[in-house]
């Protein structure tokens, strides 16, 4: 039977309300269902309205994009509208589809012609749209990697979505603004956004949208080191993605829970999750060798580090089944490194060094691929006892690290990819056991001070440190105490004006244990007699180079890892009557004696006093307002002249205030608010100050860095 306009589809539910239904299953990510009703919509007015029908059809295609069908969608959207929707909402949303579902199969320009459609249409006829054009807009030039293009209209996007007050909008442009800062691995930056989008998300009850967000919000907590909140985060993101029948999104969440747990060193969890989603990429038709190949990949470095070497050996023969052996596979640089790897836990050693080398060799290997091969191989001749060759080895990999970073134009990726892992661990590690202590210091001052430097505009430090030039640097009284920390054993070098001393401290996590319930104790404000691991860590730390400390000396300490997390200060020296080390000596702490003492002698260049800012208002709750502040800035500020100082407070104290206020003409920098550290990626740290108008309220290292500054001292 036809059915007339305005006619119902199902008994007692309006076409307009069967429309609206089915539209708040597609935002709340039941996509499922929404294909199901707008089907049925569709079908049922085929006859009967013309207008209701194509509204359907355009439903049905957009369900069909989220369940990615491009090639569907577009078909099913190539019939014109009806006269009474070419114009308006409705030809503006049918552009934008067209445009999602031609972004998808790489037919870019085709979609930027029907994103300026959409355009001309919204301006003319629609311009609530206005903001859904600049979204999807930013989505099209991001899946072409045009990343800064993509910001602009993802900031147009959320600051239409404010003034109109489109929820779902602005919640979908905070997310996409946060891949915008995780593809440039500002993670803390990228975090901030998606906790405003995982908000809005279940607030409106997104869950597709909430689903995506938790899984991006787990892949930046790990890349920061914070393994907690990843899992936590993954692990939700996977149990929704599963209940909305996502399996495209679950798999790849898995494959993230694996190589989290595989980074921890927890294998059982780590080959659960890839065999979970090995299972799932099975059962997808659309989905490439490369997709499986990953997964058998770290099912081998799971059971590897399970000591089970025939199952790993099995599974790499997976991939060589699959072609990984075939020299035009995209799985042949994979599976070479990992037949290495197998072969080096067989005790082929032979065979494990001829595959390390193919690898390192390859062509179209990737720097971390390569550098990973180099490493390897490095400790595999140290296994076999090839000392010449095993040092050979390890300076090859810092070669091929330094060669990748000199290309790389941005400094946070520099340190991200120089940083990544215990990088220069295991060449410390065999230089110190070779008796070449004093090689192994050069190589970890190398290591920490070049990316510092080149991100300070200072020449890069050579990884010859001349070691008697920092002694003739040195006064009487001063000693240097540079640490080292890393798995298995920690290190001191106690440097003075006449000796350099090596000494051996406890592998890194048990300091890490120590600092954690120190600064626990600290913060409850315990007594001296009630705050026992401050004498245990003066006891790891300093107490093995106490000798060699001046009466009433200048400690110039320099840290590594967890030890940013210390104040030194506050150590609790054992004696009859116990005492902070602030007691004995005067403190500074220096991030390298390269950078250090080549900018000691220098002048400095600013002309004006104290640039104050701080007070800033509460941005988040997690930020509160600190309570004595203001008081104290202006302790600080009556202690210089007016007219040398700068105080900026409360609204105005926002990162963009710091550059206006010109930071490279004051010789002392104050900041008294928040502050947030990142020890992997040191460059994602910040200063919590106060929103600016597109709701930025972290000053954030990687942009301080970009104007260098003549500053004394800086304090926060």
């Amino acid at each position: 039977m036809a059915l007339a306009s305005g006619c119902k589809s199902h008994p007692g539910l309006s076409l307009p309300q069967q429309y609206s239904d089915t539209f708040a299953q597609i935002q709340s990510g039941d996509i499922d269902s929404a294909l199901k009703s707008s089907d049925q919509g569709f079908q049922q007015t085929k006859n009967a309205d013309p207008v209701w029908n194509y509204k359907f059809r355009v439903l049905k295609a957009e369900a069909l994009i989220a369940q990615g069908r491009a090639t569907d969608s577009l078909k099913l959207l190539e019939p014109d509208p009806p006269v009474q929707l070419v114009g308006g909402e409705f030809a503006v949303h049918r552009r934008l589809i067209q445009a999602r579902g031609l972004n998808r199969l790489d037919r870019f320009a085709e979609a930027g012609q029907r994103i300026a459609d959409a355009e001309q249409l919204a301006a003319t006829g629609s311009p609530d749209s206005m903001g859904d054009v600049a979204l999807i807009h930013g989505a099209c030039l991001l899946a072409q990697k045009e990343n800064t293009k993509a910001q602009t209209y993802y900031l147009e996007a959320l600051a239409f979505a404010r003034k109109h007050n489109q929820p779902y909008l602005e919640a979908n442009a905070e997310g996409s603004l946060g891949v915008i800062s995780m593809g440039e691995e500002r993670y803390d930056e990228a975090i901030d956004r998606f906790k405003l989008a995982l908000a809005s998300s279940r607030f409106l009850n997104a869950r597709r949208a909430e689903e995506k967000t938790l899984g991006y919000l787990g892949q930046s907590f790990f890349e920061l080191g914070d393994f907690p909140n990843a899992s936590s985060n993954l692990t939700q993101a996977e149990a929704l993605a599963s209940s909305l029948g996502n399996i495209d999104d679950q798999w790849f969440w898995l494959t993230a829970l694996g190589d989290q747990s595989l980074a921890q060193g927890n294998y059982d969890a780590a080959i659960a999750a890839y065999l979970h989603a090995l299972d799932l990429v099975k059962s997808l038709k659309n989905e490439g060798d490369i997709v499986k190949g990953n997964c058998l990949r770290g099912l081998v470095y799971g059971e590897l580090g399970r000591h089970n070497v025939a199952k790993a050996e099995e599974y790499n023969k997976s991939v060589e089944a699959m072609g990984g052996n075939k020299s035009d596979s995209p799985l042949r640089v994979p599976y070479m490194l990992t037949s290495a790897e197998v072969a080096a836990a067989k005790g082929d050693n032979d065979k494990a060094v001829e595959l390390f080398k193919q690898t390192i060799a390859t062509k179209n290997a990737d720097d971390s691929t390569r550098w990973w091969a180099q490493k390897n191989l490095a400790d595999l001749y140290v296994k076999m006892g090839n000392t010449e060759e095993a040092d050979s080895a390890f300076r090859g990999a810092i070669h091929i690290v330094e060669t990748a970073r000199s290309i790389i134009k941005q400094e946070e990726k520099r340190l991200s990819f120089l940083d990544a892992g215990a990088f220069y661990d295991g060449y410390v590690r065999f230089l110190i056991d070779h008796g070449n202590g004093t090689k192994a210091m050069q190589i970890a001052e190398f290591s920490r001070a070049r990316t510092l430097a080149e991100g300070l505009g200072m020449d890069a430090p050579k990884s010859n440190l001349d070691v008697h030039k920092i002694q003739k640097a040195l006064q009487p009284n001063e000693i240097i105490l540079a640490y080292w920390l890393a798995d298995n054993e920690s290190y001191l070098w106690a440097v003075t004006p006449s000796a350099t001393k090596l000494f051996h401290l406890p592998q890194q996590h048990d300091i890490a244990q120590a600092i954690d319930s120190y600064n626990a104790q600290l913060q409850e404000r315990r007594k001296l007699e009630d705050s026992p691991t401050g004498v245990s860590l003066y006891n790891m730390l300093v107490k093995p180079a106490e000798a060699l400390v001046p009466r009433n000396g200048h400690v110039i300490v320099i840290p590594h890892r967890g030890l940013y997390r210390l104040n030194f200060e506050t150590l609790i020296v054992p004696s009859s009557t116990p005492h902070y080390w602030i007691n004995d000596v005067a403190i500074e702490n220096l991030s390298s004696m390269a950078f250090g003492f080549s900018t000691r002698k220098k002048s400095a260049a600013a002309g004006k006093q104290l640039l104050l800012m701080g007070d800033p208002i509460q941005a988040t709750p997690e930020y509160p307002r600190l309570k004595n502040a203001a008081d104290e800035m202006q302790y600080v500020a009556r202690h210089f002249s007016s007219n040398q100082t700068a105080l900026i407070a409360d609204k105005s104290a926002t990162p963009d205030a710091y550059f206006a206020a010109k930071p490279e003409n004051y010789r002392f920098i104050d900041f008294v608010s928040h502050g947030t550290a990142v020890p992997l990626s040191p460059l994602d740290s910040a200063i919590v100050l106060s929103p600016d108008k597109d709701s930025a309220y972290k000053l954030y290292a990687h942009d301080v860095i970009k104007k260098p500054i003549h500053a004394e001292i800086v304090t926060i």
